[in-house]
């Protein structure tokens, strides 16, 4: 639908798409695929392919969304400012991310998020691609494949922690003072008679 009716379209040679082809004809069900590169427009998409079996044919039905499409639904739910959400495929490829989508979809993840994310669920401490240290949770699609992750960077979790800290802090100060002024005037209460 980029292009004009009866235009020649280019031959993907693609392998996400390949595997996908034959895994939908195969399973006789929808799959997803992992994040490509049109062969038409050059852009990343992710394809949703139904296998449409005829008596002397089969062929595959294709619907490619944009992974920005990924991203409007994560930016629906309502996280903290500072959390980040994102969504990699099974070729450990990001597909979506709630901050600075257009800098990071298509990279690599990390390699501490690949090793960390080998089971269906969990969590553990990590580093965004950016660099900012997060607590993980993420899930695994048992049809895609794909991880779901979200990261609530350090920073936030502990700051209520340190405002208690310093509110702690604070009242041990402020007892620890009253407790010296009131030792000293007590002391001066006392040494009048025994001065006298």
């Amino acid at each position: 639908t980029v292009v004009p009716w009866g235009t020649p379209l280019a031959a993907t040679l693609d392998p996400v798409l390949k595997e996908a082809d034959e895994k939908a004809i195969a399973t006789r069900s929808a799959v997803v695929t992992d994040l490509y590169t049109g062969a038409v427009t050059g852009a990343k998409f992710i394809n949703i392919e139904m296998p449409v079996f005829q008596k002397d044919a089969t062929f595959v039905l294709s619907l490619a969304l944009r992974p920005d499409y990924i991203g409007r639904v994560i930016a629906t739910k309502s996280f903290g400012p500072a959390w980040v959400v994102g969504v990699t495929d099974k070729n450990d490829r990001l597909i979506a991310r709630s901050r600075d989508a257009e800098r990071f979809v298509g990279q690599r993840a990390t390699d501490e998020f690949i090793a960390n994310t080998k089971g269906a669920e969990g969590g553990f401490l990590g580093m965004t691609l950016d660099g900012v240290p997060v607590l993980n949770a993420y899930v695994r699609s048992a049809l895609s494949g794909w991880r779901v992750a979200a990261g609530v960077p350090l920073a936030t979790l502990e700051a209520p922690l340190r405002r208690s800290y310093r509110v702690l802090a604070g009242m041990a100060a402020a007892g620890l003072l009253a407790s010296f002024g009131l030792a000293l005037a007590y002391s001066r209460y006392l040494t009048g008679p025994v001065a006298a």
